[in-house]
């Protein structure tokens, strides 16, 4: 495999289904797709308080998101992780599920696709 190959497929992700959160919408109407931090950014991450070190890193780590700005282009991930800033209920819900689902967390590699009733999807799940 090439490095470059390697650098763009071998992040884990996991998708995080949020619609519940947004009056009208249905769990899965609404998603945030994050990868695993680089070693570098786990390290910087843990000079803080674990949480809120990894909530200064969401917007590096936000792959992917279904959100629409307001000039009708696609939402930045900075701009997203602030609207989700306004939600205590959600940020903290985002921050769980990934953190559940990442591979140093919980040793489950393998289960690429599968969908648990956390609404959240593992997108990406290094084999055995």
């Amino acid at each position: 495999m090439k490095l470059s190959e390697a650098k763009k497929t071998g992040f884990f992700r996991v998708r995080i289904n949020i619609g519940q959160f947004f009056e009208g919408s249905k769990e899965e109407d609404v998603f945030v797709t994050l990868r695993e931090p680089t070693y570098a950014e786990s390290k910087a991450a843990g000079d803080g308080e674990a949480e809120d070190a990894f909530i200064g890193l969401l917007p590096q780590l936000l792959m992917d998101h279904n959100f629409e700005g307001d000039n009708g282009g696609a939402a930045t991930a900075t701009e997203v992780v602030e609207m989700l800033k306004n939600s205590t209920s959600a940020l903290v819900y985002v921050v769980k599920k990934w953190q559940e689902a990442l591979p140093l967390t919980k040793l489950t590699a393998g289960s690429s696709g599968k969908s648990d009733d956390s609404g959240s999807k593992t997108v990406f799940s290094p084999k055995k």
